[in-house]
């Protein structure tokens, strides 16, 4: 069975098709990437330890640690962005990530979200993201 695109699963999604029909011809083009499997995969691609990924991402190690075993869940939106920062993850890798976690993709016509994807395009570390946040006057990715 082919995997459709999303464009392709919107169109047929938009027909006045049952849901249960829709859900069983098109299961194989779900995502079936758990969050944990998906962060797991992105990290193992990266050349860094967990120490410097919690540096980098200023998130605590063993937190970092909870993430990568799956006891921790879901680490919330902000908090994977500075994951994602971190470890240098591309922006076809953070909106994958941030998919898998089940959160909004990063939105070019939000004017925080624009700032952080510029950040992440020319591959900004946190401070330099936190900083154009702050003077820009938009809410930092380490509010709490």
């Amino acid at each position: 069975m082919k995997i459709k695109s999303t464009d392709e699963l919107n169109s047929i999604l938009k027909k006045n098709v049952p849901i249960e029909q829709y859900l069983t011809e098109n299961r194989e083009s779900f995502l079936k990437l758990s969050f944990k499997d998906a962060i797991n995969a992105v990290f193992n691609k990266k050349n860094m330890g967990v120490t410097e990924w919690a540096n980098k991402s200023n998130v605590d190690r063993s937190y970092i640690h909870h993430i990568l075993s799956g006891k921790q869940k879901n680490p919330g939106r902000d908090t994977l962005i500075k994951l994602c920062i971190g470890m240098k993850a591309d922006e076809r890798e953070t909106r994958a990530l941030l998919l898998a976690l089940k959160e909004s993709p990063l939105y070019v016509k939000d004017p925080r979200d624009s700032i952080i994807l510029y950040g992440i395009r020319h591959k900004l570390t946190l401070t330099e993201v936190e900083e154009l946040l702050y003077d820009h006057k938009q809410t930092t990715l380490s509010r709490s």
